[in-house]
């Protein structure tokens, strides 16, 4: 008789409704999240060796036909072209012009540089050079020294004074 009891009691905590009053506590389970491995791809299997006696087996696959262009799509790639090669020949040419000039600039100052260290040696060469061996004093000239200008704005030095003289005393 217990055990019926018992039996209808929980029978009745099943089926007895919810109140919102009353609060239940439901367990959630557990739930455990495995880290996943990157998906590495397994690399393709080798091609079978090939033997003289499989070459008459190959299939080839059809490859589709290229796409072929029309008449108007071909009368621009040529005038494309022709506009290319033309503006490359002028860019060569124009090239060619600069580099021309740069060249002649260089000449230019190279000749510039060797006139002047000429000139330096030659200078230093008069310099060098002995006086001749005679003793004429008439292939000699003197030229006498000016005298440094006057400014006439600068005041003559005053005349020399005898010392101080007194003219005042006081007693």
């Amino acid at each position: 008789m217990i055990e019926q009891f018992k039996k209808f009691m929980s029978q009745q905590k099943q089926s007895e409704p919810v109140h919102p009053e009353e609060k239940t506590i439901v367990k959630k389970p557990k739930i455990t999240v495995q880290k996943m491995k990157p998906h590495i791809p397994a690399p393709p299997p080798p091609p079978p060796a090939q033997t003289d006696e499989s070459d008459d087996e190959i299939e080839y696959k059809p490859q589709k036909p290229k796409r072929q262009l029309s008449e108007k799509q071909m009368e621009n790639l040529i005038k494309g072209r022709e506009k290319r090669d033309t503006l490359r020949k002028q860019r060569l040419e124009e090239k060619a012009k600069q580099n021309n000039e740069y060249k002649k600039q260089v000449e230019e100052k190279i000749v510039k540089k060797a006139i002047q260290i000429k000139k330096k040696q030659l200078k230093q060469e008069k310099l060098i050079e002995p006086e001749p061996d005679s003793d004429d004093e008439s292939l000699i000239k003197n030229k006498p020294k000016k005298p440094a200008p006057v400014n006439p704005h600068k005041p003559q030095n005053p005349p020399p004074s005898q010392g101080h003289q007194r003219k005042f005393y006081f007693v």
